[in-house]
């Protein structure tokens, strides 16, 4: 779902991208946001020099085990690097941190829901989708971050459910 989450000058929104967008058809909905942190990103993480893209398989099979069994704490901890488009080089950040990120964007995202439709000319953030139906009355709207640690571990964080004074309902 596509959203105007605010606007920089000269008339210029910044959109975001609800990775799923759920409606039970009455106007309660959900969002979830992915995080995934591959296997050869947390790998990379944890030797911490120049970018190795093809470590032994026997390796990569090891960490996913001892990710599968840690604990929230430790995996918290772990360094993670990943390819950053903007600098064009690869960036070496702590999960909690990456974590503390998709949950922000989350509940902005969130926030922005409540705004209703946007309206381009208005300067109004909100919902820019042609398949959303956005009507007035009551509903509830919660999120999740979902992260995915390697094959076999995921973590779930949930906002608190936010009620909203309109109904949004999926027209498609």
């Amino acid at each position: 779902m596509r959203l105007i989450t605010g606007y920089k000058r000269n008339h210029h929104h910044k959109c975001g991208f609800a990775d799923v967008f759920l409606c039970d058809g009455v106007g309660n909905s959900a969002i979830l946001e992915l995080k995934l942190f591959n296997i050869l990103g947390l790998y990379n993480g944890l030797i911490n020099r120049k970018w190795e893209s093809n470590p032994d398989f026997k390796q990569l099979e090891n960490l996913d085990k001892k990710l599968k069994n840690e604990s929230d704490e430790c995996l918290m901890n772990r360094n993670y690097k990943y390819w950053c488009k903007d600098e064009n080089q690869y960036k070496l950040v702590r999960v909690q941190e990456y974590m503390d990120e998709g949950f922000k964007q989350l509940n902005n995202y969130l926030n922005t829901l409540q705004s209703g439709k946007a309206n381009l000319e208005r300067n109004k953030v909100g919902i820019l989708e042609d398949r959303i139906i956005v009507d007035y009355g009551f509903s509830h709207l919660k999120g999740f971050l979902v992260s995915s640690f390697g094959s076999q571990r995921l973590l779930v964080k949930e906002t608190y459910v936010k009620l909203l004074k309109i109904n949004e309902i999926n027209d498609n």
